[in-house]
């Protein structure tokens, strides 16, 4: 298993000559994002001052709970294979492909990640540490949905748990790696996040790349 200094050398020799679609990329997914869940909080706001809440704003409430699960949902699962194409052949073309691949095959796509996020939910609301443990468990799902839509989703989420049975750890420590710049992002006023994202999805999809080639060697997936 690769080491996560050796995966990030690995995405910063990807992203070297690549730097601008990454981040443009990830200019219109932070937008795309913000003009989703902005209405939502001030809407939030609006109805914990007046303690009440007009019909139209419920509506409104139910409009954006629905744009936020039927077209959300997918549009992150594209943001974080886009970067697949990206890694394994050079195809810079992230930002059409955050669309192109969050959304075709739409519900099958949809339903594993609503799965996923029900169980990791479930998993958090017992206690922290099983939901911490489902979240590395399941990590792989969104990758494998996208490169396997032949799957069935429980067999898409079988393959995860598979993929990760020994390397939970892997993955955590991964995380770690990145907490300073997390930091240091959030004392740029949260700049830092528009070259900080592209740099750990990148890095992860080689870690998807490499945990993927040891579930075949070892003849779990």
């Amino acid at each position: 298993m690769k080491s996560p200094q050796e995966l990030k050398n690995e995405a910063l020799n990807v992203l070297r000559g690549n730097w601008a679609p990454a981040i443009v990329a990830t200019i219109v997914y932070i937008l795309v994002v913000m003009a989703i869940v902005s209405p939502s909080e001030i809407m939030s706001m609006k109805i914990s001052s007046a303690f009440t809440l007009p019909s139209s704003l419920a509506r409104l409430t139910l409009f954006t709970a629905g744009i936020m699960v039927f077209f959300l949902i997918n549009f992150e699962l594209g943001y974080y294979n886009t970067f697949r194409p990206f890694v394994d052949s050079g195809d810079n073309r992230l930002t059409a492909n955050m669309f192109n691949r969050g959304f075709s095959p739409y519900w099958h796509k949809l339903g594993g990640m609503v799965l996923y996020a029900v169980l990791i939910t479930i998993g958090l609301i017992l206690f922290i540490i099983p939901g911490i443990i489902l979240i590395l468990a399941y990590g792989m799902v969104p990758y494998i949905l996208d490169e396997h839509p032949e799957m069935s989703v429980p067999d898409t989420l079988r393959a995860s748990r598979h993929m990760m049975r020994g390397h939970k750890f892997d993955l955590f420590y991964f995380w770690l790696t990145f907490i300073g710049w997390g930091i240091l992002c959030l004392l740029s006023m949260g700049i830092g996040f528009i070259w900080l994202m592209p740099y750990y999805y990148t890095a992860r999809v080689g870690f998807y790349n490499d945990i993927k080639t040891l579930a075949v060697m070892e003849e779990k997936f």
